[in-house]
């Protein structure tokens, strides 16, 4: 659902999604997108697991860029993909997905 986004600055994907880089900063300085709308090199990453990620991610850049802390990290956090396999549990039969789109 990336409509707000499209009565302002920030930019939209053109299949739609807010266009995100590594940190997960949009267009708009201080402005992030993580989970279902964010579109990371021409993908949106529909799963839960990448979301984590990506709210891992964004919280170190946010308390070290907006917040001023200093979390002592050798490297600049970034989001650089994710695993899309994912495992279900079906009424005691073991199910798995796995592969690209």
């Amino acid at each position: 659902r990336d409509e707000l986004a499209r009565d302002t600055d920030i930019v939209v994907g053109e299949r739609g999604g807010i266009v995100v880089d590594e940190q997960l900063k949009t267009s708009v300085d201080g402005t992030y997108a993580i989970g279902e709308i964010a579109l990371y090199n021409n993908f949106i990453y529909g799963l839960i697991a990448p979301g984590y990620d990506m709210a891992g991610v964004c919280s170190k850049i946010v308390a070290q860029e907006q917040l001023g802390y200093d979390l002592g990290l050798e490297e600049t956090p970034a989001f650089t993909g994710a695993d899309l396999s994912t495992k279900l549990k079906l009424l005691g039969c073991d199910v798995a997905s796995f592969g690209e789109n």
